[in-house]
């Protein structure tokens, strides 16, 4: 698809899905690019400027934000220059213009060296239309606007509910909690990323997925959580499934890992209905979950790791399941490294560097001792 990725492609149907239903129930015929006159009003009567006030009364509405609309708005915009150059259209129904974004001067005592306008503001070009919403349109934010991860009591009525009884519901939750991928990530997943993980004596796997706004990260998968996505992957059912995307695609290998029944790759929104199920399941009982299912990677966040410096450690785990690890670890042979990501995950569940610790730490990967000692004597040279 020249370089877009599945992601923005869903973006762009779930967009375009939004306008079609609005031409049919509107009765409007798109391909009309010529206003009625050539004055300013004249133009709001055109489909384009027709829609873009129907998301502008979306928003005042709070039925969608304002990036939101702006979004959609922008990928028709995207359709309706597609379409000129497809020669369907005669003309495009907007116009652009040149602006100039100003802000000030950062170097202005080194501008009065060589130039009168030293304090003046400078600027960019940018070419812009007039279709995106204003931005007085833009919803004020609450005053709270931190993350909202779940509670452990939560995570326990969301893991003991029916609808996670099933493989698929929770797997997908599992790849939020456990490695903070989002919604849209998870029904992209690649089935490529998992293995066998009884072949290899790994305690833990590096992948590299694609995210938002098209950008590379790296995240951890645990060796008991590559084992369960290895059995969902040859069970009987997701095998029925992927020789329905064979039969439409042709080959297996860019599959997803979660596919729907028909075959086909999971919306965003189908990977979060689990937690509306959970969330009916609980009403019925009198429990009440009030996160949805983005805040489980806001969990992630919040319970999850991070890279940062440390003088004389490698990593540290607080008692409220925090972990981070100091980015010199890069520098380690992969073992190495391996080692030091078990140790400060087992501190998950045994605090201290008790027997049981270390016996927990040897179940997981039975030759820590080498990395240990390799690490105690090359370990001040990656410090420096």
């Amino acid at each position: 698809m020249g370089g877009i990725s599945l992601i923005t492609a869903q973006s762009l149907a779930n967009s375009m899905c939004l306008f079609l239903q609005w031409i049919e129930i509107n009765n409007v015929d798109w391909h009309e690019v010529y206003a009625v006159s050539d004055s300013d009003k004249a133009k709001y009567w055109l489909p384009v400027y027709r829609y873009r006030k129907y998301l502008i009364e979306k928003v005042i509405a709070k039925q969608i934000d304002r990036d939101t609309a702006n979004l959609y708005i922008n990928h028709v915009r995207q359709f309706y220059e597609w379409a000129r150059k497809q020669r369907r259209i005669e003309k495009l129904p907007f116009k652009y213009k040149t602006k100039v974004i100003k802000k000030k001067r950062k170097d202005g005592g080194l501008d009065l060296l060589f130039t009168d306008y030293g304090r003046e503001e400078k600027g960019f070009t940018v070419t812009i239309t007039d279709l995106l919403i204003p931005k007085k349109y833009k919803q004020k934010k609450s005053g709270d606007t931190s993350l909202s991860p779940y509670y452990q009591e939560e995570l326990k009525l969301l893991y003991s509910s029916k609808a996670l009884s099933k493989h698929g519901p929770k797997l997908r939750v599992d790849l939020a909690v456990q490695c903070g991928l989002r919604a849209e990530e998870i029904a992209t997943f690649n089935a490529g990323h998992v293995v066998d993980s009884s072949l290899s004596n790994k305690p833990v796997y590096y992948i590299t997925i694609v995210g938002k706004f098209d950008k590379e990260r790296t995240i951890i998968v645990s060796k008991g959580l590559m084992a369960s996505l290895w059995l969902y992957r040859n069970d009987k059912e997701h095998q029925h499934r992927l020789a329905k995307w064979q039969l439409e695609h042709g080959n297996c290998d860019d599959a997803p890992l979660f596919l729907n029944g028909s075959g086909s790759f999971m919306f965003r929104k189908s990977v979060g209905n689990v937690i509306s199920k959970v969330r009916k399941e609980l009403a019925l009982i009198g429990k009440e979950l009030k996160r949805d299912f983005h805040d489980l990677s806001s969990t992630f966040e919040t319970n999850g790791y991070k890279v940062k410096s440390f003088q004389s450690r490698w990593g540290s785990c607080t008692p409220r399941g925090r972990v981070d690890f100091n980015w010199k670890i890069i520098m380690a042979p992969d073992r190495v490294v391996d080692y030091v990501v078990v140790h400060e995950l087992c501190h998950l569940k045994q605090h201290d560097h008790s027997p049981q610790f270390w016996k927990l730490v040897e179940i997981i990967m039975p030759d820590f001792l080498e990395s240990k000692e390799c690490l105690r004597e090359n370990g001040a040279s990656l410090m420096v």
